[in-house]
């Protein structure tokens, strides 16, 4: 019987994209002297904008997963640093230096995806890795400071030779809150400074992705409460009514990963999950509604 339900609700779902960057597949450049990528901020833009030569830390490539270019962010040499190689970076946002250190600035954003994915290729280098760091934040104007909403950060591992696709889970913190602002980066090497001469990372297409069922039941009809939420895994589901339904959790991947009917109130063991977020579904003969769990241990 699980079985069946499973591959019931599998056969009635999608994935609604959600809110993207801007300039996710590197197609757009700036043109002049210097060329930098549209609506992402660079190292080597932040150097150029303080009266410093163009290190060429990041740069425009043809190697492309798809479309005409990608980018390529690299560890160069840098006369400013001593002659030291140092990492490139990119950003959703714009690059300052403040103090003879760099500064991320956060972009606009209002989603709420569950896990980003993009395409890679990486000369890794003397054991070297790059990474990738996502910060999903509210502007808290009682503390005046940003407040974390999600986070995530993930190593990049190689060598990889040829344009591999991967996918990043985010971390949701708080719930409770829409998002106002984002800030997602990528760095040729973990090193700041004395990183391995020649280490290149290439980025293409850049995607953001919140799973969903493909029916959004009215306000007038099934309300579902969750709680505690976050949790560790022990939580209990209440929806407004008390007929049989299915309850189907899925992963960020939007794989079915917790299957059972319930009947009104009802405890739900989910320990086994990792810690994460995920997308609650019940299912009723009048549709669909979804609720985000988020497991924290």
């Amino acid at each position: 019987m699980k079985k069946i339900f499973l591959l019931a609700l599998l056969a009635n779902t999608l994935f609604a994209n959600a809110q993207q960057v801007q300039n996710p597949g590197f197609e757009n450049w700036t043109t002049g002297s210097h060329v930098f990528p549209v609506d992402w901020g660079t190292f080597s833009e932040a150097f150029v904008n303080i009266g410093q030569q163009d290190p060429h830390l990041e740069v425009q490539t043809p190697i492309a997963h798809s479309g005409n270019y990608a980018i390529l962010v690299q560890n160069e040499p840098l006369g400013l640093a001593g002659g030291s190689t140092i990492l490139g970076s990119t950003c959703s946002c714009p690059i300052t230096y403040s103090g003879g250190y760099p500064v991320y600035g956060f972009t606009p954003y209002t989603s709420i995806p569950t896990s980003y994915d993009f395409w890679y290729k990486f000369n890794a280098l003397s054991g070297d890795n790059a990474l990738t760091r996502l910060y999903i934040t509210k502007w808290n104007t009682g503390t005046n400071k940003r407040d974390t909403l999600a986070s995530a950060y993930t190593l990049i591992t190689g060598p990889v030779s040829v344009y591999t696709h991967t996918t990043i889970p985010i971390n949701w913190l708080i719930t409770t809150e829409t998002p106002d602002s984002i800030q997602l980066s990528f760095n040729s090497s973990l090193h700041t400074t004395n990183a391995p001469s020649g280490g290149q990372l290439y980025l293409d297409d850049i995607n953001f992705n919140e799973p969903t069922g493909i029916k959004q039941l009215t306000a007038s009809n099934e309300q579902l409460s969750i709680y505690p939420n976050p949790n560790n895994g022990s939580f209990v589901i209440e929806p407004s009514s008390a007929t049989k339904q299915l309850m189907q959790v899925y992963d960020v991947t939007g794989k079915v990963v917790l299957s059972q009917p319930i009947n009104g109130k009802t405890s739900v063991d989910a320990t086994s999950l990792n810690e994460g977020v995920y997308n609650i579904s019940l299912q009723s003969n009048e549709g669909v509604v979804n609720k985000r769990l988020v497991i924290v241990r």
